[in-house]
Protein backbone atom coordinates (compact mmCIF):
# COMPACT_ATOMS: atom_id res chain seq x y z
CA UNK A 1 0.00 0.00 0.00
CA UNK A 2 1.35 3.43 -1.10
CA UNK A 3 2.69 5.73 1.97
CA UNK A 4 3.07 2.37 4.26
CA UNK A 5 6.76 2.23 4.32
CA UNK A 6 8.89 4.47 5.86
CA UNK A 7 10.50 5.88 2.97
CA UNK A 8 7.25 7.43 1.68
CA UNK A 9 5.37 10.15 3.25
CA UNK A 10 1.77 9.02 4.12
CA UNK A 11 -0.82 10.36 1.84
CA UNK A 12 -2.28 13.71 3.05
CA UNK A 13 -5.65 12.82 3.66
CA UNK A 14 -4.12 9.81 6.12
CA UNK A 15 -2.00 12.62 7.77
CA UNK A 16 -3.10 13.26 11.96
CA UNK A 17 -1.47 16.21 13.37
CA UNK A 18 -1.84 17.52 16.87
CA UNK A 19 -1.25 20.97 17.76
CA UNK A 20 -0.76 21.73 21.53
CA UNK A 21 -0.92 25.01 22.80
CA UNK A 22 -0.88 27.23 25.99
CA UNK A 23 -2.91 29.99 27.60
CA UNK A 24 0.04 31.98 28.37
CA UNK A 25 3.78 33.75 26.78
CA UNK A 26 5.02 32.50 23.29
CA UNK A 27 2.49 29.48 23.08
CA UNK A 28 -0.34 31.90 23.13
CA UNK A 29 1.20 33.52 20.69
CA UNK A 30 1.83 30.98 18.10
CA UNK A 31 -1.37 28.56 19.00
CA UNK A 32 -4.80 29.32 17.61
CA UNK A 33 -6.45 27.47 20.63
CA UNK A 34 -6.99 30.87 22.42
CA UNK A 35 -8.28 32.71 19.27
CA UNK A 36 -11.64 31.58 18.05
CA UNK A 37 -10.64 33.49 14.44
CA UNK A 38 -7.53 31.67 14.29
CA UNK A 39 -9.13 28.00 15.14
CA UNK A 40 -12.08 28.95 12.57
CA UNK A 41 -9.70 30.03 9.32
CA UNK A 42 -7.01 26.77 10.52
CA UNK A 43 -10.12 24.52 10.57
CA UNK A 44 -11.12 26.28 7.30
CA UNK A 45 -8.62 25.63 5.54
CA UNK A 46 -7.93 22.21 6.79
CA UNK A 47 -11.06 21.53 5.09
CA UNK A 48 -10.95 23.53 2.35
CA UNK A 49 -7.97 20.99 1.33
CA UNK A 50 -9.65 17.94 1.84
CA UNK A 51 -8.52 17.71 5.55
CA UNK A 52 -10.81 17.33 8.77
CA UNK A 53 -10.32 18.96 12.30
CA UNK A 54 -11.39 19.08 15.56
CA UNK A 55 -11.38 20.60 18.59
CA UNK A 56 -9.73 18.83 21.85
CA UNK A 57 -9.34 20.98 25.30
CA UNK A 58 -6.72 19.55 27.52
CA UNK A 59 -4.68 20.07 30.17
CA UNK A 60 -1.78 18.51 29.49
CA UNK A 61 -0.08 18.62 33.17
CA UNK A 62 -2.63 16.12 33.47
CA UNK A 63 -1.91 12.22 32.15
CA UNK A 64 -5.37 11.82 32.00
CA UNK A 65 -6.37 14.48 30.20
CA UNK A 66 -3.29 13.62 27.64
CA UNK A 67 -4.51 10.26 27.37
CA UNK A 68 -8.54 11.32 26.63
CA UNK A 69 -7.01 13.82 23.84
CA UNK A 70 -5.00 10.84 22.42
CA UNK A 71 -8.20 9.03 22.51
CA UNK A 72 -10.71 11.31 21.51
CA UNK A 73 -8.31 12.49 18.51
CA UNK A 74 -8.16 8.36 17.35
CA UNK A 75 -12.00 7.83 17.97
CA UNK A 76 -12.34 11.24 15.25
CA UNK A 77 -10.03 11.31 13.18
CA UNK A 78 -7.61 8.01 13.71
CA UNK A 79 -4.03 7.80 15.08
CA UNK A 80 -1.87 10.93 15.15
CA UNK A 81 1.20 10.88 12.30
CA UNK A 82 2.82 13.66 14.15
CA UNK A 83 2.63 16.52 17.25
CA UNK A 84 3.13 19.85 17.12
CA UNK A 85 3.52 20.25 21.31
CA UNK A 86 3.73 24.23 21.82
CA UNK A 87 2.34 23.66 25.58
CA UNK A 88 4.64 23.73 28.53
CA UNK A 89 3.64 23.09 32.33
CA UNK A 90 5.75 24.90 34.96
CA UNK A 91 6.44 22.02 36.87
CA UNK A 92 5.09 22.73 40.10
Amino acid sequence: MKGTSNDEPLPNHLQVLIVTGGSRGIEAAISPANDTRKTEKLFARSKAGGGRAVAVQADISSESEVLRLFESVNRQLGGPTALANNAATSGR
